[in-house]
């Protein structure tokens, strides 16, 4: 498991060597939002970076802070209630096991990169689109975060060219709630 102080570094290409150019594990994690964009004044536009951050997590009576390592395990965490209640099979199946099973957040995370360390991403993945309401599954908070901001950077741009934003997409932080 990652963590702050052990002095880690990214292999991510584009962090590395394009935006915010550092490799240092700690320097990612210490990112605010703002810096996590960066406007090309010449070409006129910008780009932001979204990775894996530190989320609170909720598990079983008690609050923690969990860095994930893969967009599964980072699903799992946001979905604990979804998984947990429904139906799957194999890595699903592995999850709802290990959700059930844990008895505390540390426990959770060992016993997701385990299940994650024998494969069934695909399966994992065609479990989530068999979901019966689709919206109840939660994307992970740094997917979201990138999200947010573009939809912001698509509002500004429709604005600064006079075309009318509808309400659904005005406040991200409202749909956040």
């Amino acid at each position: 498991m990652p963590q702050h102080g052990a002095g880690l570094l990214t292999r991510n290409h584009t962090l590395k060597t394009w935006h915010p150019n550092t490799d240092k594990f700690d320097a990612l994690m210490d990112l605010r939002k703002v810096e996590k964009s960066k406007w090309y004044e010449e070409q006129h536009f910008s780009v932001r970076v979204a990775y894996q951050c530190p989320v609170e997590i909720e598990f079983k009576g008690s609050k923690s802070k969990a860095l994930c390592n893969t967009l599964e395990d980072a699903l799992v965490l946001e979905n604990l209630a979804l998984l947990a209640a429904q139906p799957g099979t194999g890595l699903w199946a592995k999850f709802k096991t290990a959700i059930e099973d844990s008895s505390d957040l540390g426990a959770l995370i060992k016993a997701i990169l385990e299940a994650l360390e024998n494969g069934g991403k695909a399966e994992f993945a065609l479990n989530l689109l068999e979901i019966e309401n689709p919206k109840d599954l939660k994307p992970p908070y740094y997917i979201r975060d990138g999200l947010d901001w573009l939809i912001e950077q698509l509002n500004t741009r429709q604005q600064d060219l006079g075309i009318s934003v509808p309400a659904s997409t005005e406040n991200s932080e409202a749909r956040q709630a």
